[in-house]
């Protein structure tokens, strides 16, 4: 399949400030400049100044850090930089930043969507949206949104697109900007492309969407058919590795009290890295993702990394035994749980999540607040960290404690975990306890490569 000349369709990416930068220039979009390109074209002659001489390879390297404006004005200097510019390896990633606003002169995000997978998503294998709808968002906005998603994801489905890793992130749709309708059609949408092309793909990422119970499980049960299909063929090399669905709830949903869930998940027999908020964990789940690792002949798709974000706004009082913990590391024994604690300051709900069978890792905890005086964030170090003293490597603590001190129990704990490797700090301390953790990373054999702390005095 020869590769078309990119279009006033086709989504520009220039990085500027950080920024995704989407320009919609075309070698065709000024007659003038093309009939002046003409000339070189037909010629068999090179560029001056020893482009001529640069190898293949080394072009198409540096066309690689251009946007799409400039490769398109790049292939009209000569027939070998036209050709170049065509190369496959350039057109592998693509990230789009959508917003549903419609600017005044300027390609809509539906025609740069719906160009760029028609001409170009053949050689894509990458792709990443992020949708960005402003804080003040209108009905029309978002129905535009809806648009280009769809035209970007039929494109897709037109071209014969195999992607190996697709990121839908920050849908948001418990928004009231999205009417049920339009709602209704974005779950629609994803659930098809995702039961159509979800043969390759090894990565997915749907964070942020914050879709309805009912919503998820459409897009999850699309996703499953695909993976339980690949299963029953018995082919090694089909299946999600990696799968984030942190936020894809809305934050309201007690998603582990429903048993569809965790069979769904059951089965994504190869998945090795998952992604989940805590609202979302039972002992059903835990037992559904041991029992996918033990289906026999699979080779090496043992669940290795569990992330689990839990938030103080969404459910998280649920009991998980931890006897459902043991068997799961039975199952996987190279498993690592990750916990990421958002706004919780109740040490007894902590003291349930946190259980010792957990084979924690790594443990952030931010925007806590025990600023309040019959608050004591103490035990949280004192009694229940210190269980993970062997395998604990990360630790990030930013909390607001300015009426107690836990400037001993932290201490205690960094000296006592074998296996640290970061460390962040923020909170109010004093300045004898960063004296004496600099003391104990200079004369002791500590583990710590990474050290942040920024102190605030009582």
């Amino acid at each position: 399949m020869s590769l078309h000349t990119p279009s006033e369709s086709v989504s520009s990416e220039e990085e500027q400030n950080g920024t995704l930068e989407e320009s919609a220039e075309s070698p065709d979009s000024s007659s003038g400049r093309h009939e002046q390109a003409a000339d070189v074209s037909e010629g068999d002659e090179s560029p001056a100044g020893g482009w001529d001489l640069l190898p293949d390879v080394c072009l198409q390297h540096v066309l690689v850090w251009l946007g799409d404006r400039d490769r398109a004005r790049a292939s009209l200097v000569c027939r070998r930089w036209h050709r170049a510019t065509r190369s496959p390896a350039l057109w592998r990633s693509r990230h789009f930043r959508l917003t549903g606003r419609c600017s005044p002169g300027r390609c809509s995000e539906h025609d740069l969507a719906a160009g760029y997978a028609r001409s170009l998503g053949a050689f894509l294998e990458e792709l990443e949206v992020l949708v960005a709808l402003p804080y003040r968002c209108r009905v029309t906005m978002a129905r535009r949104l809806q648009l280009a998603l769809r035209a970007l994801f039929q494109g897709l489905c037109g071209s014969g697109a195999r992607l190996r890793s697709l990121s839908v992130r920050n849908l948001q749709l418990q928004r009231d900007a999205w009417s049920r309708s339009t709602r209704n059609a974005v779950v629609h949408n994803l659930a098809h492309f995702l039961g159509h092309m979800a043969t390759h793909l090894l990565h997915l990422s749907l964070g942020g969407c914050r879709m309805t119970l009912a919503h998820g499980l459409k897009v999850l049960k699309a996703l499953a058919r695909t993976q339980q299909h690949l299963n029953s063929s018995g082919g090694k090399s089909g299946g999600i590795l990696s799968l984030d669905l942190e936020g894809f709830f809305a934050p309201s949903e007690p998603v582990h009290t429903h048993p569809p869930f965790s069979q769904l998940l059951g089965h994504f027999h190869r998945l090795e890295w998952l992604s989940l908020s805590y609202s979302c964990v039972s002992d059903e789940l835990l037992e559904a993702l041991g029992s996918s690792q033990q289906v026999k002949g699979r080779g090496g798709g043992s669940l290795k990394c569990l992330r689990l974000k839990c938030h103080n706004e969404e459910p998280h009082s649920q009991v998980v035994w931890e006897q459902a913990w043991a068997s799961l590391v039975q199952r996987c024994p190279k498993l690592c749980v990750e916990f990421d604690v958002e706004g919780i300051t109740n040490v007894d709900r902590l003291q349930r999540i946190l259980l010792p069978r957990v084979p924690l890792v790594s443990f952030t905890m931010s925007e806590c607040n025990f600023s309040e005086q019959d608050v004591n964030p103490k035990p949280i170090f004192r009694d229940i960290l210190p269980h993970f003293w062997c395998q604990l490597q990360v630790l990030s603590v930013e909390i607001d404690n300015c009426y107690q001190s836990v400037d001993e129990e932290l201490l205690e704990l960094v000296m006592m975990c074998s296996q640290l490797d970061s460390l962040m700090l923020n909170a109010y301390l004093e300045l004898s306890f960063v004296e004496q953790l600099l003391e104990y990373c200079q004369h002791t054999s500590c583990p710590i490569r990474s050290l942040d702390v920024k102190v605030c005095c009582i």
